[in-house]
């Protein structure tokens, strides 16, 4: 035990990391997707998240560890403004829509402006979001391919990086969400320390790449927290 806290201690010292946010109203399974991603388990009792829960986790990508935070916010309409505060220094955004709610689709706007009003990417353009319509288990596959070509229109008229169809009771295309938007993130951040002659670790909004962390190290940074008003 006494090593494997020294070995965390060593790929803990110093770093920062990749800041994922995952933003959409109340119900559209926020949760549920990043208990998943971080720890692959779906529960289904549905329980509103109050302010704002933070899971880590270590991601590989070519061979190179990340340590990625994923904060899953509050999805009351009265939190769009006040979740401010807790994307501040992100690098990425996934929102989610509850496919069987339109509601919850429309106020897919009103997430993104906020995020895009108080929050850029390190290289001042606007940060990368994927647009996420979870639950798709609950809707006919015909009519998912119907509306494919709207909702891609949808995505470019409106800015999003791109779009996902998730099912998290199905554990459908979760990895493959997030592997997407970690993969844009880390090549371009990768770009813009390159292009401006600065090392991966030496800005605070940049992961120090970590070299085969052991998989108790991995194990023991793989955790939640959370915070309340």
């Amino acid at each position: 035990m006494e090593n494997e806290k020294k070995d965390q201690s060593r790929f803990l010292k110093g770093r920062t990391d990749i800041k994922i946010v995952v933003l959409g109203n109340s119900g559209t399974g926020k949760t549920s997707f990043c208990n998943l991603w971080v720890n692959n388990v779906f529960n289904e009792e549905y329980k509103p998240t109050i302010m704002s829960e933070f899971s880590f986790k270590m991601y590989n990508y070519k061979g190179n560890y990340y340590k990625v935070q994923i904060w899953d916010l509050a999805g009351q309409d009265k939190n769009i403004y006040t979740s401010k505060v807790f994307t501040k220094g992100a690098h990425g955004c996934l929102i989610l829509y509850d496919a069987e709610n339109q509601d919850s689709f429309e106020s897919t706007i009103k997430w993104k402006k906020s995020i895009d009003e108080n929050t850029t990417f390190i290289d001042e353009t606007p940060l990368p979001i994927t647009l996420v319509q979870n639950k798709i288990d609950l809707v006919d596959p015909e009519n998912l391919e119907k509306d494919e070509e709207e909702l891609k229109k949808f995505v470019e008229d409106n800015g999003f990086l791109t779009f996902s169809r998730t099912s998290c009771k199905n554990r459908q295309n979760i990895n493959e969400t997030m592997d997407h938007l970690l993969s844009n993130i880390i090549d371009r951040l990768e770009e813009y320390h390159k292009k401006n002659n600065l090392p991966m670790d030496d800005n605070k909004r940049t992961s120090i790449v970590v070299q085969n962390p052991s998989t108790s190290t991995e194990s023991l940074l793989n955790s939640k927290k959370s915070f309340c008003c």
